[in-house]
């Protein structure tokens, strides 16, 4: 998405999380309940500084702000911005070609919750390392303990939110700075407005805000 691609660009922070929404209720008798009142999904933030861009330089992205729908599904990578590439830069040992060629291997269980994989380069330390970004289908996840390969050159990924559904067999991974989320929204969409303190400086009242369909 080229408005956000902007965004990012000159963004002065990025967040983004996978943690559930928590609720709390209190009873007559004052005890108080933790529940978790949503499952994991992909929750973005981006602040703006204020003054980083000039409106008389910066019209364009204003009007495309303006032009954007909240309700309009859309996908992005940090590929597409290169001094963000290295928050989900891969961190194992394999180059571009073994990655590539790792595919989807039959589930060996009941649990959603890793994701076996083929074609792995046998007897291999770090294939993946903890945190690294991992992708299949639209489901975007991140590792949670450091991966070694068997001599079968197979591997699990135990992954930091169960899938929804277990993969196609055969199936591709995504990894790193490549990773794509789809099916986002905007939820909050800061209205710019022209600062005279600072001469003609874009001013933000809040910050975007974006979330991803469960996937």
């Amino acid at each position: 998405m080229a408005l956000l691609d902007d965004l990012l660009q000159y963004a002065i922070s990025i967040d983004f999380d996978d943690y559930p929404i928590i609720g709390q209720t209190a009873s007559r008798n004052q005890s108080i309940t933790t529940i978790q009142a949503s499952p994991r999904f992909w929750k973005f933030t981006v602040d703006m500084q204020t003054p980083i861009l000039t409106w008389a330089d910066n019209r364009a992205l204003v009007q495309n702000i303006r032009n954007t729908a909240m309700f309009n599904p859309f996908s992005f990578t940090l590929a597409n911005t290169p001094n963000l590439q290295s928050v989900v830069a891969y961190q194992g040992v394999l180059n571009s070609t073994q990655l590539s060629a790792i595919t989807v291997r039959a589930n060996q269980g009941v649990t959603l919750d890793r994701l076996y994989l083929q074609n792995v380069p046998a007897s291999t330390a770090n294939v993946f390392k903890v945190g690294d970004f991992i992708q299949v289908g639209n489901a975007v996840r991140t590792c949670l303990y450091d991966v070694t390969s068997s001599g079968s050159g197979y591997a699990t990924v135990f992954l930091s939110d169960p899938l929804t559904a277990y993969p196609t067999v055969g199936a591709h991974i995504t990894v790193g700075a490549a990773v794509t989320w789809n099916n986002c929204y905007f939820t909050d969409l800061p209205t710019p407005g022209l600062s005279y303190e600072f001469i003609d400086g874009i001013t933000w009242t809040g910050k975007f805000k974006m979330v991803q369909t469960l996937s």
